[in-house]
């Protein structure tokens, strides 16, 4: 039972860190605190219907496994892969795709999707030739 709480609240953490990561600074705290409002309600709202309403196990687990799989749907659908995951593995289109589909999401301009996706990453011209600089190049 130890071992099943380390892994929810890694993947708690994990899911945090990519929704902070997919949305604008100004609004971690809201994120943050909406968050642990709506895992404290979670627990304290199965707790209440296993006590008042029915101490079957069933359909907590059914109600769960729907949310998760409602969930996972959305995450499968809606949101992109994270542009600092395919950074990391110099997948370097991809992730101005993800970063271009972020900043429509929030709300940008096109001037500033084209910037975006004509931005040249440092890791890309490592141990290329090339006499240009970067910050020239992105600017």
């Amino acid at each position: 039972m130890f071992l099943l709480g380390l892994t929810a609240a890694g993947r708690i953490i994990v899911g945090l860190t990519y929704t902070l990561e997919l949305n604008l600074v100004k609004f971690h705290e809201q994120i943050i605190f909406y968050l642990l409002l709506a895992e404290t309600g979670g627990i304290i709202g199965l707790t209440a219907w296993y006590q008042f309403v029915d101490r079957s196990w069933f359909w907590i687990q059914f109600l769960c496994l729907i949310l998760a799989i409602i969930t996972f749907l959305y995450f499968w659908i809606f949101v992109p892969e994270s542009s600092k995951w395919l950074y990391t593995w110099q997948q370097y289109d991809n992730s101005k795709k993800s970063l271009s589909y972020i900043a429509k999401a929030n709300g940008n301009k096109e001037k500033r999707l084209n910037h975006i996706n004509n931005l040249v990453f440092d890791a890309e011209t490592v141990g290329k030739d090339d006499s240009i600089d970067i910050t020239e190049k992105n600017s």
